[in-house]
């Protein structure tokens, strides 16, 4: 062999080591290529201020991120079933009327949507307006904005909408014709009040014994027969100041059967419990107070604004408190708060559901007398105080209800069961929590579908509006075809 050659041969070998090198280090990063676009890589996420580099507060436990590896997906999105392929009208048609079920012994039913012996049947409601809406109302709306201490602060924001022509109340329907103005109807769409006041009477969100209740006027209503035409029943005014729910909660939302009930002294301007004989039974000293639940345990609030759970005897027996270290041995302060608003967002708080209740988890610490929020979540505990943990990474509680989590990741939502499975996958812009067993699942600004706790679709994805049940009814719109409306029927 040749010098020349050997000198060829070295000069291969320590450009192919060189090439090997170049290609490791141009993959590392270390440089470059103008003429060439690096592949971007999926960035792991960064380190929050939850991940404590001391170890005594919160444990990895409280954090929502720090679970197992997100399930395998267990269903197939709406849009990849045959159900996008149907009309709107294939989809209509194959849904039984409310008297065809009627006649096989079935009930309209506020239950929790049970697919062995519950179905959806339609109304048959001749004339309905062809009109998404007839006018505009003004809604008040929760909206999260970051403080400067850190966390968040709910604000109540009003916005000018338009008003749904045809709105649930407890199994009621106002109903806006253009002609008649609002018209007050029965679940099953017959006229109990034709000049209907909508803008006068408001639902109050309870009921007196089987009747809702609306407000106006500074009193309560509920509407009575009285010989030919209803008549507005004036009840006795509830507490002035109350943390009922802001939205039409379903009928088995509340427990019930116990012997003692929050109660507000007008004097001290605090809530307490009374017995049956009105006697007290925890004298008044929260800010907030609720029923207890089936577990004996109830919600209460602080007059130090912490959320605690107490037993009958007035004893806390859940509760977050204390100091710890934090990031930069800071003291850091655990403490479970209560919302900042009662409407349909708060859902899943206050009341085990499933043996699970949706609690506000805060971590603040104190520097130079002012107190900082370090973080601001939900989680889920169990009546001995422990946290839920078994939720996909990354994902925040949106909602808790009915045995089934509303989960978010970067403006997405699905619905996660007990059991680790998906019953819809996360990637709608638009989903309610769980009421009665249905929930609504879709686009903000496209088509809706309905679906139970199981995943099953019971209105296909070709809606535009489809409201949340109310004792049983629901009301869907379809921009061609005009409103529907439906019953959840039982035998």
């Amino acid at each position: 062999m040749t010098t020349k050659y050997k000198l060829l041969t070295a000069l291969s070998v320590l450009l192919l080591v060189l090439s090997v090198l170049a290609a490791v280090l141009y993959e590392k990063g270390f440089f470059d290529f103008t003429f060439i676009d690096r592949p971007e890589k999926e960035i792991p996420a960064q380190q929050t201020e939850t991940e404590t580099e001391e170890t005594d507060a919160p444990s990895p436990e409280t954090s929502p991120d720090d679970t197992t590896e997100d399930p395998p997906e267990t269903l197939p999105s709406l849009e990849d079933t045959e159900n996008t392929k149907k009309t709107y009208k294939e989809v209509v048609d194959a849904i039984p009327t409310v008297y065809d079920l009627r006649i096989k012994g079935y009930r309209r039913s506020n239950e929790i949507f049970n697919g062995n012996r519950m179905a959806l049947a339609r109304l048959e409601t001749p004339g309905i307006t062809y009109n998404y809406s007839n006018s505009t109302e003004t809604l008040v709306i929760p909206e999260k904005r970051p403080n400067f201490v850190g966390g968040y602060t709910t604000y109540l924001v009003t916005a000018e909408v338009s008003k749904p022509a045809v709105k649930l109340y407890m199994g009621l329907i106002m109903y806006d014709d253009t002609i008649n103005g609002h018209i007050l109807l029965n679940s099953d769409f017959q006229g109990i009040y034709r000049r209907f006041n909508a803008d006068v009477y408001k639902p109050a969100y309870f009921r007196d014994g089987d009747d809702p209740v609306f407000y106006a006027l500074g009193a309560y209503y509920y509407i009575g027969l009285g010989g030919d035409k209803p008549v507005f029943v004036d009840i006795s005014t509830p507490d002035d100041i109350d943390f009922r729910p802001r939205w039409d909660v379903p009928e088995y939302y509340f427990p019930k059967g116990k012997d003692i009930h929050p109660y507000y002294d007008y004097d001290l301007k605090l809530w307490g419990y009374r017995d049956e004989l009105d006697e007290t039974a925890i004298k008044p000293q929260f800010f907030a107070a609720y029923e207890f639940n089936d577990n004996g345990l109830a919600a209460v609030v602080t007059q130090a604004n912490k959320l605690v759970f107490i037993n009958e005897k007035g004893e806390v027996k859940i509760e977050k408190s204390g100091k710890v270290f934090y990031r930069n041995q800071r003291n850091a302060i655990l403490s479970y708060f209560p919302p900042d608003t009662y409407g349909m967002e708060s859902f899943g708080m206050f009341y085990f559901d499933h043996g699970l209740v949706r609690v506000r988890f805060h971590v603040h610490d104190d520097k130079q007398g002012e107190s900082y929020v370090l973080d601001d979540y939900d989680i889920l505990i169990n009546a001995a105080g422990q946290e839920y943990t078994d939720i996909p990474v990354g994902f925040n509680i949106s909602s808790y209800s009915d045995g089934i989590i509303l989960l978010e990741k970067n403006g997405l939502y699905g619905y996660y069961d007990l059991h680790q499975k998906w019953v819809a996958q996360p990637k709608y812009t638009y989903a309610t929590p769980f009421v009665e067993g249905v929930a609504v699942v879709g686009y903000e600004n496209g088509k809706k579908a309905l679906i139970d706790t199981n995943g099953n679709v019971l209105l296909d994805l070709v809606f535009d509006y489809i409201s949340m049940p109310s004792d049983g009814v629901i009301a869907a719109y379809e921009s061609e075809n005009g409103w529907t409306i439906y019953h959840k029927m039982s035998r």
